[in-house]
């Protein structure tokens, strides 16, 4: 009998929701993963509405084990592990290459431990984006930064798997902060120095709850394209608001949308929607050009016709291959390399039609990583008009496409499709979130250029994928927030949906799929030399992000969101707020001892999990009693080094001034080539102990070009696309813990 080929094997130490979401990636993915649970195995205790249900389904294709850790260590691939749970120095020596992958809670320099959800949201200010200056800082419903680190993790590891691997242990480290850090970067980026302190990015912080617009039977949402000025009064006319476009004038898109008038027009919208049903809403704003979507709740969202069009379940990968790409499956790795290049993914080649934000980002990802970007600028993109603009270019823009090189196109003339596929022959991986249909239109869809570049890993990105009722319409991050259940999350079981109001955090955690996905498609192209088209949609990517949430819910639960363990929350201190989070019995026991032990606190129900979460509002309430008699400063002094997860309350400006967030490489300045300025942006959600995680050069500027290479510029067949002056050169220079190209003489 021949032998069956030995998988990858990953052995999980890890009891966080990080950690484990990350390894039932790895074993959807095919890989062996084997769990090491640590004693008491505290995540079999999540849940108050159904305790369990979260560890149920995330473990469920994993092999529990009870052999060493020294054992699982010798025979591991790779190791996954919350931080506390191994050392580095604990690792064997071994000649084949191996990967440890920590899930890392972060240190701060003020005392502060963010090892959970709530104290990254926090510390990064994300708190200012959900309520009002009318509420306490809240989080999100959805644990944002901790699932979207399990995908970084997962990604993370097939980019070792697929690009440049030492012999030995590479170690790479992955955490809910430095994960919500790359997410933010639009933010990041908006608050630097721009030229007006003007547009969403810089604006929405400080505006009312965002709960949409609304109707006789709920909200919906409601937006129009930059060019519908037309469309937009004609729906004001019909609706009796004449009065409201005399007084917009040329500023009518500041009405809708992220536009900064529309706290004051939303209550004149829903004065006159208000009547409508969500059904006839939608209709309507739909039918004279708008974009509109009703909000759901989790049950809605989960039974919706689109959702069954799409096959959508919980708990499954939050992408599919529509063609081609052979079996899945995740194979050893083969034996590294004594001359590892400082980029993982040097040498492959990446084709960027994305508009907006998602495949723009998910692009920036793969360049961070070693990649070769090239960006086909259309002769329009929205993404040009999102404000602030610093030296009259979008900051949102300038983000979303750092480390690329621009070549101009227009995909709807000849000579545009022509040069197009003669880049496309040249190409490992082709990106667009084009609606479905619309490249396939232009004869650049996937079968196109699969005819004459077979190993194309092509990825499609779109709002609700490319089958079902929905699949035809446009959508951004707010219609997205509202249709995929978020809102409604961010609200609680007791409280109005909310937005939050950074409108381009949901575009990127889709990138950040999208990423694992290609990654995955190039695994499977290493064992069978095929390409594949791989799809990804917003809904499904942040249907994802309520994982953790929305485990065990049925149609006619009466909840929303988990509460998954108590104390996690945020809590008012003498001059400010404080997030605190015990995720397990013995972390209760560390808090117990840090605060002296106090009756009010030191109960025997609430010594147990279960026990917290049945009586977590008088826990809150007796907690609170006690942390608001001192500063959050003391707390945290108080809190050192006990393993207690705390954090104070931040905000955008607070983060960029702690110099901690730098040298960690959370934060980094992105050089610009329009002036001696540089913009803030976040760092990777991975970082890679010797291994350059790199920016290629300064963000592009729209209409220029710069040298990509003689292969590309080849591809190109014409200086029309990219420059006849390639005098530019690159060279790597060390800054720290990281590399970064510095581009010198050319047209730059």
């Amino acid at each position: 009998m021949a032998d069956v080929p030995r998988r990858l094997t990953v052995a999980v130490l890890s009891d966080s929701i990080p950690g484990l979401t990350c390894g039932r990636h790895l074993c959807l993915l095919g890989a062996r993963v084997l769990r090491l649970p640590s004693a008491g195995d505290p995540s079999r205790s999540w849940g108050l509405n159904v305790p369990g249900a979260l560890h149920g389904l995330l473990t469920s294709q994993m092999e529990d084990t009870d052999i060493p850790v020294t054992r699982a260590l010798r025979e591991a691939d790779v190791v996954l592990a919350d931080a506390g749970r191994i050392s580095e120095e604990s690792l064997p020596a071994t000649d084949a290459p191996r990967l440890l992958l920590l899930v890392e809670a972060e240190q701060l320099d003020d005392g502060a431990l963010v090892g959970s959800e709530t104290a990254a949201q926090a510390v990064l200010g994300l708190t200012d984006y959900v309520g009002d200056r009318s509420t306490p800082p809240m989080r999100t419903g959805g644990d944002i930064a901790s699932v979207s680190t399990a995908v970084a993790g997962a990604g993370a590891v097939l980019a070792w798997l697929c690009g440049a691997r030492r012999d030995g242990w590479s170690v790479v480290r992955v955490s809910p902060l430095r994960t919500l850090a790359s997410l933010k970067t639009v933010i990041w980026a908006a608050r630097t120095g721009p030229d007006e302190w003007t547009g969403s990015h810089v604006m929405a912080r400080d505006r009312l709850s965002d709960s949409g617009y609304r109707v006789s039977d709920g909200r919906v949402s409601m937006d129009f394209p930059p060019a519908g000025r037309e469309s937009w009064e004609s729906l004001c006319r019909y609706l009796g608001l004449d009065e409201l476009i005399r007084e917009a004038g040329d500023l009518w898109w500041e009405t809708v949308g992220w536009g900064d008038d529309v706290d004051r027009a939303r209550p004149i919208f829903e004065a006159a929607l208000g009547g409508e049903s969500r059904e006839t809403a939608t209709a309507l704003i739909r039918r004279f050009g708008g974009s509109s979507v009703p909000f759901l709740a989790p049950h809605e969202v989960l039974s919706h016709s689109q959702a069954a069009a799409l096959g959508m379940r919980l708990g499954q990968l939050p992408w599919r291959v529509l063609a081609g790409g052979g079996t899945r499956g995740l194979d050893p790795p083969e034996q590294g390399n004594s001359t590892l290049s400082p980029l993982l993914l040097d040498g492959l080649r990446v084709l960027d039609f994305g508009v907006g934000g998602v495949a723009p980002f998910a692009g920036t990802l793969l360049a961070q990583l070693g990649a070769e970007v090239l960006r086909v600028e259309p002769p329009a993109d929205f993404i040009h008009a999102v404000r602030p603009n610093v030296d009259g270019l979008s900051t949102t823009y300038l983000c979303l496409n750092a480390g690329k090189v621009p070549v101009s196109l227009d995909l709807k003339t000849e000579a545009g499709v022509a040069a197009a596929h003669r880049l496309a022959e040249e190409a490992d991986v082709i990106l667009e979130n084009f609606r479905p249909g619309v490249l396939e239109g232009l004869g650049f869809g996937y079968e196109a250029v699969r005819a004459y570049n077979p190993g194309v890993v092509y990825c499609s990105a779109s709002g609700f994928g490319s089958s079902g009722p929905l699949s035809a319409l446009p959508c951004t991050d707010p219609h997205i927030q509202a249709f995929g259940g978020w809102a409604v999350g961010n609200g609680g079981d007791d409280g109005p949906p909310r937005r939050t109001r950074y409108y381009a955090m949901l575009d990127l955690v889709t990138a950040l799929v999208i990423v694992e996905a290609v990654l995955e498609a190039l695994v499977r192209r290493r064992r069978s030399a095929a390409g594949s088209h791989v799809e990804v949609s917003m809904l499904e990517a942040v249907v994802h992000t309520h994982l953790s949430r929305w485990a065990g819910l049925t149609e006619d639960a009466t909840w929303s969101i988990e509460r998954l363990f108590a104390p996690d929350g945020i809590f008012p201190t003498s001059d400010g707020w404080l997030a605190l989070t015990v995720a397990d019995d013995e972390s209760w026991e560390k808090l117990l001892e840090s605060l002296g032990r106090p009756a009010e606190l030191d109960r025997a129900d609430w010594a147990v999990a279960n026990g917290r979460l049945r009586g977590e509002k008088e826990l809150d309430e007796a907690l609170a009693k006690i942390l608001r008699l001192r500063a959050g400063a003391g707390w945290l002094c108080t809190f050192g080094g006990s393993g207690v997860a705390a954090a104070r309350v931040g905000h955008d400006d607070d983060v960029v001034l702690r110099r901690d967030m730098w040298h960690s490489d959370l934060l980094r300045e992105m050089p610009l080539r329009t002036s001696s300025k540089s913009l803030h942006v976040g760092g990777p959600p991975w970082r890679f102990d010797g291994v350059a995680s790199v920016l290629r050069g300064p963000a592009p500027v729209q209409g220029s070009a710069h040298h990509f290479g003689d292969r590309l510029h080849r591809a190109a067949g014409a200086p029309d696309f990219l420059p006849s002056d390639t005098s530019a050169t690159a060279r790597l220079e060390p800054d720290t813990a990281a590399a970064r190209v510095v581009l010198t003489g050319g047209t730059a």
